[in-house]
């Protein structure tokens, strides 16, 4: 391929084949609190989080895989069945009913850590949110989560009183509010591989040079399309560019297959 080819295909064809990348997957392994228990799927904080994702012009979907009462190991032996191939981004929240249990502290952690390494077996990036109730659970569970370099959102986050539900156990609405707004500024940056980091700044590059290729003609022609107070001079020269495209098109895809 011509290098002339490759300068066409970066600049107008590879912007177009970002656009139809596949849709990020976030998933949320959890207990009642991540399915919802008072507040309804919808209102949960994987739902919350999606919604937070999607208005900040990230097309991402956040699949909720929360169980009431739920517990490390329970989330560690369904791990290969809840996290399916291509998974970005898996959000670990619990710890409640291990503590409720009778689990000692260290084996809540080894139960964190065993699925914790599970979910790194398969190549996903791992945040630890909302499972410890107390600074010493807390100190626990980030160092359990640093050494599997996951993202850590401390329990204080969920458990706040002033964000529980009624019965003073589950988070209420506003409560799975403030664990999507927290979790929004980790998982963002995380959706992104290094691939398509790299694609995103071609594009990036690839906006900057383009209106550098258009020739005077065109460049006068869309002035008077976008500044024209006359309809009839504005749809001509619409009409123009439109053809210097449809040419330009028909070159590119020349020069493309050589």
């Amino acid at each position: 391929m011509s290098f002339c080819a490759v300068l066409v295909w970066a600049l107008f064809v590879l912007p177009e084949h970002i656009a139809f990348a596949q849709e990020p997957l976030v998933l949320v392994l959890g207990d009642s609190n991540t399915e919802g228990y008072g507040v309804g799927a919808q209102a949960a904080f994987p739902a919350r989080l999606e919604a937070v994702l999607q208005r900040s012009g990230r097309h991402v979907r956040v699949e909720n895989a929360g169980v009431a009462g739920d517990t490390f190991a329970g989330m560690t032996g369904r791990v290969n069945a809840s996290v399916p191939p291509g998974t970005n981004v898996v959000i670990v929240q619990g710890g409640y009913n291990d503590l409720q249990s009778g689990l000692p502290p260290t084996q809540i952690i080894e139960n964190l850590r065993a699925l914790l390494d599970a979910v790194r077996s398969r190549g996903v990036r791992t945040v630890v949110v909302c499972g410890f109730f107390s600074p010493e659970y807390d100190t626990m569970g980030r160092s359990a989560a640093a050494a599997y370099r996951a993202a850590f959102i401390p329990g204080r986050d969920c458990y706040d009183p002033r964000n529980a539900g009624p019965d003073g156990l589950h988070m209420s609405a506003a409560g799975h509010q403030v664990v999507a707004a927290r979790l929004a500024g980790i998982v963002q940056p995380m959706l992104y591989t290094g691939k398509e980091t790299r694609l995103r700044e071609r594009s990036r590059l690839a906006g900057m040079v383009q209106p550098m290729l258009y020739t005077r003609k065109e460049t006068h022609l869309r002035e008077h399309s976008a500044g024209s107070p006359w309809p009839f001079v504005s749809a001509g020269a619409s009409a123009a560019i439109e053809k210097i495209e449809r040419a330009r098109s028909r070159q590119r895809d020349v020069l493309y297959l050589r």
